[in-house]
């Protein structure tokens, strides 16, 4: 658990990280969560969420729209679908739609 943290550092990306005070691991907002450890913007995630809640789009698609690689449309879109499947994310992407 990381009830006991306090504020390590800050990321790269200019994000807060913690580090547990029991257990020594570092943290940051998005630990656990489908954004973890993905180095794009997260603007790029929110809107491939609205694209993936207006209808069913191909990986090509997703690519030009939001101006990624293909493979990258693709790892976003299976990242997504299965978050959407999340009930603790369900409120969060009820929103973007």
């Amino acid at each position: 658990s990381h009830a006991d943290w306090g504020l390590h550092a800050r990321g790269v990306d200019g994000r807060p990280k913690y580090r547990c005070r029991r257990c020594g691991r570092t943290f940051n907002d998005l630990t656990g969560t489908v954004f973890a450890r993905s180095h794009l913007n997260l603007g790029i995630w929110f809107e491939c969420a609205r694209a993936l809640k207006q209808g069913p789009k191909t990986c090509v698609q997703l690519s030009r729209l939001l101006g990624v690689k293909v493979a990258t449309a693709w790892r976003l879109r299976k990242a997504l679908r299965q978050a959407f499947c999340d009930p603790s994310l369900g409120r969060l992407f009820e929103e973007v739609g």
